[in-house]
């Protein structure tokens, strides 16, 4: 579970060659590949993106609709089908609803989002030089340390 969060969150090579094999714009491939490290931590890819939540930057890391950001992902409230059927992409990123430091959001959107101008009113403006960071939910610092990760795992830390 370590290795993974440190996957998604390291600039390190390593990280970058392993994040650029495995993930893409939906998530992880579902497909074997060899590699010791990836098979070693796919597993706890669902339960580190569950328990992470993003500090937007830029927003151009961020998909909108499918990660934490502004509380839970956005997609838990609504049918993915709902919105493909009216051309919402459900990859689309947070940087993409935002120009000029001011939300961009398409009035029919708070439709499917009622409580979304109440969420983003919360939020700082989006800064282009900024970098996006995932942090652990359950850590005071939002890093995911080893410590944290054996409670996580054997004590009743959920």
């Amino acid at each position: 579970m370590k290795m993974m969060f440190d996957i998604l969150n390291s600039k390190e090579d390593w990280a970058v060659l392993i994040k650029n094999r495995v993930l893409r714009s939906y998530g992880c491939i579902r497909y074997h590949i060899f590699s010791s490290i990836w098979t070693s931590a796919k597993d706890d890819f669902g339960t580190i993106i569950t328990n992470t939540c993003w500090d937007l930057g830029s927003g151009k890391n961020v998909r909108f609709l499918m990660d934490s950001w502004c509380g839970a992902p956005l997609l838990e409230d609504t049918n993915i089908e709902d919105l493909t059927g009216n051309g919402i992409d459900p990859l689309i990123k947070v940087s993409d609803m935002s120009a000029n430091s001011q939300w961009c959001i398409p009035h029919n959107w708070f439709t499917w989002f009622p409580f979304l101008t109440s969420r983003l009113l919360h939020l700082k403006a989006l800064s282009v030089e900024a970098v996006d960071s995932m942090g652990w939910k359950h850590s005071m610092t939002g890093v995911l340390e080893l410590k944290e990760a054996y409670r996580f795992v054997y004590g009743d830390f959920r």
